[in-house]
């Protein structure tokens, strides 16, 4: 779905702006997550991983898609703030599986590294080789970025486009 907006502000009009939507979360449920705030996996906000440790997560999509890849949005200097800051990271690698039934996996519907997320801290789009059809998503972080003790992340969504 394409979303459209225009600002507006004592007479003046912004530019008109658009962004491609892919499926909502709003009936996805975290079935799992190795870290504090697991809904804000789905609801957006700040998600941080226990330290020294990678990030475990399975999220329940509500109905069977055909996926074709994900998305994960990196935290942000504006979601984690403090002391707790210079031990954050975004994750560098990842292990996704897709299942019909949240109990088989199979092989991994991907795997690999986030492209130059170090320097690139928009949203990341992971494209599998090939779409997978499932209800269920497991993604596998093993460790931050510049080996922080702590994975974060602002949110994860899905591609069926």
């Amino acid at each position: 779905m394409r979303a459209l907006a225009v600002a507006t502000a004592g007479g003046e009009r912004s530019a008109v702006v658009s962004r491609d939507f892919d499926v909502a979360p709003k009936d996805w449920r975290v079935i799992s997550a190795s870290g504090d705030k697991p809904d804000n996996i789905i609801k957006g906000g700040e998600f941080l991983g226990q330290a020294n440790a990678p990030v475990s997560i399975v999220i329940d999509l509500a109905q069977t898609y055909d996926l074709r890849g994900f998305t994960l949005k990196p935290p942000s200097d504006l979601t984690v703030t403090g002391a707790t800051a210079a031990l954050v990271d975004p994750p560098v690698r990842f292990i996704a599986w897709v299942s019909k039934d949240g109990q088989t996996w199979g092989k991994p519907a991907g795997a690999g590294e986030f492209a130059n997320i170090a320097a690139n801290r928009s949203i990341q789009s992971v494209r599998f080789d090939a779409p997978v059809s499932g209800r269920y998503l497991r993604l596998l972080l093993p460790r931050a970025l510049q080996d922080r003790p702590i994975i974060g992340l602002a949110g994860i969504g899905v591609l069926t486009r």
